[in-house]
């Protein structure tokens, strides 16, 4: 039986890390141990996660919830999440 691991990213400014943090994620789900689920907590800016990740295939779940940025914070960004 796989063991399912949620992950809670916030990004502030997301950059090409993230990109490579969620490549090596889909490497680690792709072996079959881990079904994982990730969960980006982003703050709405000019640069757009929809942007660093298209066309990329990862093998695990994943979920964006935008908030402004106003509203990050680390407490409560990864309530959210």
């Amino acid at each position: 039986m796989k063991t399912t691991v949620s992950i809670i990213i916030p990004t502030y400014k997301p950059n090409s890390n993230l990109l490579h943090s969620l490549n090596k994620l889909s490497k680690i789900c792709s072996l079959g141990i881990y079904s994982i689920e990730v969960i980006i907590i982003n703050t709405i800016s000019q640069i757009r996660i929809e942007n660093l990740i298209k066309n990329n295939h990862f093998t695990f779940q994943l979920k964006i919830i935008d908030i402004k940025k106003n509203e990050f914070n680390h407490g409560e960004t990864r309530n959210l999440g």
